[in-house]
């Protein structure tokens, strides 16, 4: 077990007890006053009387990781691994020291019993193990180094000022007499250290205190300060339960000097409130334990209105859980990043980031590996792409990080005839992930070079009348396998066929001339109905070889659609296919107005393998449903989605669920008010084939499903 060392009087951690019987208040009572030794040694104690208390061993070897007992808490981890549990929360409890020490296989297994146990909060957390590689594939994205000025004490929290950071640190500060707290190293102030500095040097005579002072933000123009500082008036205040809680205080600037220093009003004497970030002028975020949240420590926000503090706001259930959540940030773009006990992670703290969506963010998501680690990873800042962050991993005190990240190269596109030869003037689509809406360029000469910026390309399709078209497809990880400036080598054949015979180009596009994604073209011989289905490609067509002096009927198909239907006499075919390119244009229909309430469309949406994303074929469809809902607004309906019966019934459901949501959240980007629409993920529950065994079986059991729930004012 790696040693760990954490600040609790700064982090705003908060602990459960055990709290089942008297013998308990005691220890209970040391642990949250952060008296380790005195917690463990009265734990012992305690279970000598019930020495299968899964849930007590688990305290134990929290007080064992504090005190930096390696032995110990080894000891007493695997005895709780083997004690019977009653509750399911004792379950998530363990799995999470188990994450700490990187034992994620056994943490999954406690995950999997407590969701077995009907506990939903460990459901995401099965999830996140069963994928564990998520946590990991963007790793090579990142440079991460220590810096040269971490100390054999705590250095932890930087915030950006001048030209380079203000961190919170136990290390000495000579001329103030600290002295150490029990269990912990020292008092913790604030210093100052330059880019490319060696020794930090103490920030400021007025804000260090002689007690605590810790995480802090400035204005923009950094002549104003907000920080944390322990609860104190010439000696610290302590609550009734012997916690000496945090407030949150401004400076200003002045001759030099941080003067006026102030507490907030928001503070309070019976919790704490710490971790300031300025987003602007007059919004802050901040940290607190105070009743009435989502779990331990919740993230806040407040805004000034005419030079006053408005009261907080919670930032609700996309950030907040029933664990920690603390150290804000917020970048130059609005997004948020924070550190979380209660989001799945790799152990410990780790630091996840939720783009802004109007007054509010997304979904938090983790930053990923190497950033996150088995250890406490937190106080993330940045600025572009580098910054610089906190982590105890693989030590027993916590070191600030720099990190920087690569997310965008360049490439070099050679589209070549069949011979090699390099052609010009091509037409390239770039088609984007997320279902986001592609580009088209011309390239006038090739080589030509190309931007990519990671995530964001998935297809490159290029195109030349007289020419086959051409595509490659990327994975997210391809970012890593081209180094910048390699060349991506597209041939493309020229449109001739055997014998006389017709090689086509056949796009189907809508009433407007746009390509239509993920159709069919059915091609059918007149004279003998042997049939052929073509899947249209990336840029919606298809490439299908026509005999010379053969009839045929083209069918164009595409749910949401009318048919495009075209017959081609062998005799005219020259005359009805110029150059070998020929478009089926389809009508667009409603889908949904003929439906009533309780009844069910399925979508053909197709996703990738174990992803939830909406490609850029699902999007055409939805499109469908946006448009009705926004001529009806009376109308609400349930998004369903289903899975195959391959992985497990727990984990399919949980993919159904991200998939049905994913296709709401789209929906709802277009306009359409959430609250009018439900996602459900059914998993497995209700199979077309149940005993499945082709892909095309499997594939018909994946499937996204509308169904009316109301239809007022239609």
């Amino acid at each position: 077990m790696k040693k760990r060392y954490l600040l609790p009087a700064l982090l705003l951690m908060a602990y459960s007890v055990v709290g089942q019987a008297p013998k308990y208040k005691k220890a209970d009572k040391y642990f949250k006053a952060y008296q380790f030794a005195e917690a463990a040694q009265a734990y012992e104690k305690a279970l000598k009387s019930e020495p299968d208390n899964a849930i007590v061993m688990a305290k134990l070897v929290q007080c064992y990781v504090k005190l930096e007992n390696t032995e110990r808490a080894e000891f007493w981890l695997n005895k709780a691994m083997d004690a019977p549990l009653t509750d399911a929360s004792y379950y998530r409890e363990l799995a999470a020291l188990l994450a700490v020490n990187g034992r994620y296989t056994e943490a999954g297994l406690l995950y999997e019993k407590a969701v077995t146990a009907n506990d939903e909060e460990s459901v995401k957390w099965l999830q996140a193990y069963k994928n564990l590689n998520t946590f990991y594939e963007d790793s090579l994205l990142y440079k991460v180094n220590k810096v040269s000025f971490n100390s054999g004490f705590s250095d932890f929290s930087p915030a950006f000022y001048d030209n380079g950071i203000v961190f919170s640190s136990s290390r000495s500060n000579k001329g103030k007499g600290n002295k150490p707290e029990k269990n912990y190293t020292g008092f913790i102030d604030l210093f100052y250290a330059a880019a490319d500095a060696v020794r930090p040097i103490p920030f400021s005579t007025e804000l260090n205190s002689k007690y605590h002072e810790g995480p802090l933000s400035f204005n923009a123009t950094q002549d104003t300060v907000y920080f944390t500082r322990s609860n104190f008036h010439k000696k610290p205040i302590f609550n009734r339960e012997g916690v000496n809680n945090l407030k949150i205080y401004y400076a200003v600037l002045k001759d030099e000097k941080w003067q006026n220093i102030q507490a907030l009003p928001l503070n309070n004497e019976h919790y704490s409130v710490g971790h300031p970030a300025l987003a602007d002028s007059h919004t802050l975020y901040f940290a607190s334990d105070k009743p009435g949240g989502y779990g331990g420590t919740d993230l806040y926000k407040i805004i000034k209105v005419g030079g006053v503090w408005q009261p907080p706001v919670n930032l609700g259930p996309e950030v907040n859980t029933i664990g920690n959540e603390v150290f804000p940030f917020v970048d130059e773009k609005g997004e948020l990043f924070f550190a979380s006990t209660g989001h799945p992670g790799l152990g410990g703290l780790d630091i996840f980031y939720a783009p802004k969506e109007g007054d509010n963010f997304k979904k938090a998501e983790n930053v990923g590996y190497p950033v996150n680690t088995p250890g406490d990873d937190f106080g993330l800042i940045v600025k572009g792409d580098a910054g610089y962050y906190s982590s105890n991993y693989k030590s027993a005190y916590d070191d600030i990080y720099t990190f920087k990240a690569t997310r965008n190269k360049q490439l070099v596109l050679l589209a070549v005839n069949q011979e090699g030869k390099p052609l010009s003037n091509v037409q390239l689509n770039i088609s984007l992930a997320d279902a986001v809406p592609g580009k088209t360029v011309t390239l006038e000469s090739s080589p030509s070079t190309i931007d990519w910026a990671y995530g964001e390309m998935s297809r490159l399709t290029v195109s030349k009348r007289g020419y086959v078209t051409s595509e490659v497809n990327f994975a997210k990880e391809d970012f890593f396998r081209y180094k910048a400036l390699d060349t991506v080598r597209i041939v493309m054949p020229e449109k001739v066929a055997p014998n006389g015979d017709r090689l086509v180009q056949v796009t189907l596009i809508d009433e407007e001339g746009v390509a239509i994604l993920g159709g069919k073209v059915e091609l059918t011989d007149v004279n003998t109905g042997s049939k052929e289905v073509h899947v249209v490609r990336g840029d919606g067509s298809v490439a299908a070889v026509l005999h010379s002096g053969k009839s045929y009927r083209l069918r164009g198909i595409r749910q949401g659609y009318n048919d495009a239907v075209l017959n081609i006499s062998g005799h005219r075919m020259n005359e009805i296919i110029a150059e070998n390119e020929l478009n089926l244009r389809l009508k667009a229909k409603e889908l949904f107005a003929s439906l009533k309430v309780g009844e069910t469309i399925e979508l053909e949406i197709e996703y990738d393998l174990d992803k939830a994303d909406i490609r850029p074929d699902a999007v055409q469809l939805l499109d469908n449903l946006v448009a009705y809902m926004q001529k009806y607004p009376g109308v609400q309906v349930e998004l369903g989605a289903h899975t195959d019966s391959r992985g497990t019934s727990v984990y399919n459901h949980a993919l159904s669920q991200r998939r049905a949501e994913a296709a709401v959240a789209y929906v709802a980007s277009k306009g359409v008010g959430q609250n009018r629409m439900v996602a459900v993920g059914y998993g497995e529950s209700q199979l077309k084939v149940s005993n499945a065994k082709a892909e095309a079986q499997h594939q018909v059991n994946r499937r996204t499903t509308v169904t009316i729930l109301s239809n007022s004012g239609l």
